[in-house]
């Protein structure tokens, strides 16, 4: 398997809530800025909020048609397409079929045998980025919780990363779930992690949590682009002095211990929808995420993962035995 996909970025901090989507976010518009071509992957299956701070719409992403050649990956064609999948939410505690897509989809034949053409999802465009996430898959009217054992996340991420047509990429960032669990590990074993960027806040509590992340990545060998303190200032409008209001910093010294170079501290700022208006009006944090963008590109600079991502085909998920290589649904 080969895709067009030149250098994957990892965005994590192990302390959930830290501001992840937001780091990504930012990190994407700046490197848009520089003329890359950049591509989004929202990997936190039981909390998405990428399509939200990017103000994508809600609708169901599309399965489509291309020929191997043509898709951003050239598939193994037995890797496993599964425009439905089961899983238990909070609307309902029997097992609910939930669609990838709409109706319109589902007309093409899943288990075509025929080599020279998959099935790939579609993703979503906004100011030129591709985004793809599970909220484009359960849909955000169902407010609902969705309960995955790891098996069911092992093959949802997996899917989301190798099944989506990326076409040709500069960037592919990792919006990853907070903790160390299996969507991590499983991607760490299909593909070369080109960097990370660690997110944590200033509080202490935070950063013991980012030790442990930032270890992990560094015991497989992932170069760790930059530090990123999130929320570590307010600039007040009033008097124009900078406020620490989560108190003194934690994270330069984590930064010293941990041997990275790049710390970064980006302010407080408006979330959700009111982001990208934000970002492209704050000077403050449009400086910042420009430094974000500049270490990432001088650190991929400094490596040899251009090109090389992909470890190896990944792992084709086990299935019932009376299941098709190709069916429509998958049972656990």
């Amino acid at each position: 398997m080969h895709w067009n996909v030149s250098h994957i970025i990892a965005v994590h901090g192990c302390k959930g809530g830290v501001g992840k989507s937001t780091v990504t976010a930012g990190l994407a518009l700046a490197l848009k800025g520089h003329g890359c071509s950049v591509g989004i992957c929202d990997l936190d299956i039981h909390g998405p909020n990428i399509a939200y701070i990017l103000g994508t719409d809600n609708s169901y992403v599309r399965w489509k048609q291309v020929k191997l050649e043509e898709g951003g990956i050239k598939y193994d064609t037995h890797l496993t397409t599964t425009p439905k999948v089961r899983c238990v939410d909070s609307n309902d505690n029997n097992d609910k079929s939930i669609s990838c897509c709409n109706d319109v989809c589902h007309d093409f034949d899943f288990t075509s045998e025929e080599p020279a053409t998959t099935c790939l999802l579609e993703p979503k465009e906004v100011y030129g980025i591709k985004v793809m996430s599970f909220s484009f898959i359960k849909s955000e009217r169902e407010l609902g919780y969705a309960a995955f054992r790891g098996p069911m996340i092992d093959q949802i991420a997996s899917e989301l990363v190798f099944k989506t047509d990326w076409g040709q990429l500069d960037y592919l960032i990792l919006d990853l779930p907070p903790g160390t669990g299996d969507i991590i590990i499983t991607l760490m074993e299909d593909i070369t992690v080109s960097a990370l960027v660690a997110v944590t806040t200033p509080h202490q509590l935070s950063v013991n949590d980012l030790l442990k992340g930032v270890k992990l990545f560094q015991d497989h060998d992932v170069p760790i682009a930059c530090l990123v303190e999130n929320m570590s200032y307010f600039i007040c409008n009033g008097c124009d002095k900078l406020h620490c209001l989560f108190g003194p910093s934690h994270a330069e010294s984590a930064a010293k211990s941990l041997a990275i170079d790049t710390h970064i501290c980006l302010p407080i700022m408006t979330c959700g929808t009111d982001f990208v208006k934000e970002f492209s009006s704050n000077k403050d944090a449009l400086q910042k995420f420009g430094d974000i963008a500049n270490v990432v590109i001088s650190t991929m600079a400094r490596t040899k993962t251009h090109g090389n991502t992909m470890k190896s085909t990944p792992r084709q998920h086990k299935t019932k035995k009376n299941s098709a290589p190709c069916s429509n649904e998958i049972n656990w």
